[in-house]
């Protein structure tokens, strides 16, 4: 089962540290890798996040050593996040919220293309 919005909008923060989740209204049946590519970009991703690339790719490593995801799944893991963001976006623009190119989601995606080979490239120890 996957919550299917895990951001940091849908996590209740007590002391800076996370203590709950809400927000289940889409959770769906779907494969672990979509929660987990969601939340490595709304959480640790992205063109406008403060850290360099470095640093973003070695908090992803951390992430993914965490939860402990085998290789098999990280050789492929930026471009998982690329179709997971995709997805968001088409969802976006079926609901009529999201039309014109240029938006910040269209430019997160271009960022993610741009950047998933360095993504798929993070190794497991």
């Amino acid at each position: 089962m996957c919550h299917n919005d895990f951001s940091p909008l849908n996590v209740t923060f007590t002391d800076g540290l996370p203590v709950s989740a809400f927000d289940f209204d889409q959770a769906a049946p779907a494969p672990r890798t979509r929660d987990l590519a969601y939340a490595a970009w709304l959480w640790l991703l992205g063109a406008d996040i403060a850290a360099p690339l470095d640093r973003q790719l070695a908090l992803l490593r951390t992430f993914l050593d965490v939860y402990g995801l085998e290789d098999e799944h990280r050789r492929d893991f930026g471009w998982c996040i690329v179709a997971r963001v995709e997805d968001e976006l088409d969802m976006h623009e079926r609901a009529g919220r999201i039309t014109a190119p240029g938006t910040w989601l269209h430019n997160e995606i271009a960022w993610l293309k741009e950047h998933a080979d360095a993504i798929a490239t993070v190794p497991h120890p």
